[in-house]
């Protein structure tokens, strides 16, 4: 017996990984128009578009639109002040 180590090797083929695109990428290319022609440009797309909706959000946020009543400090005490009825029972 030789203290060799022998392994068997397989000569048949593997298959190549192939990385798959995602399936927004693949929708981006399928409906793109013909303008995107590869899997980068619709990744850059995708980005615009993130950024886009991104600045699009934060406009939205952050916007003076019409804000809520809100009363002043006299009003406040005003209306915290309970009137005594006239009519109390005797």
């Amino acid at each position: 017996m030789s203290n060799e180590v022998q392994f068997d090797i397989d000569t048949t083929e593997r298959p190549q990984y192939t990385p798959k695109t995602s399936k927004i990428v693949g929708f981006v290319l399928k409906y793109g128009g013909g303008l995107i022609k590869n899997e980068n440009q619709a990744n850059y797309v995708l980005f615009g578009f993130f950024v886009i909706g991104t600045i699009a959000s934060l406009f939205l946020f952050f916007s003076e639109g019409e804000r809520p009543y809100r009363p002043s400090q006299q009003e406040i005490k005003r209306a915290m002040i309970v009137p005594f009825l006239s009519n109390s029972p005797k």
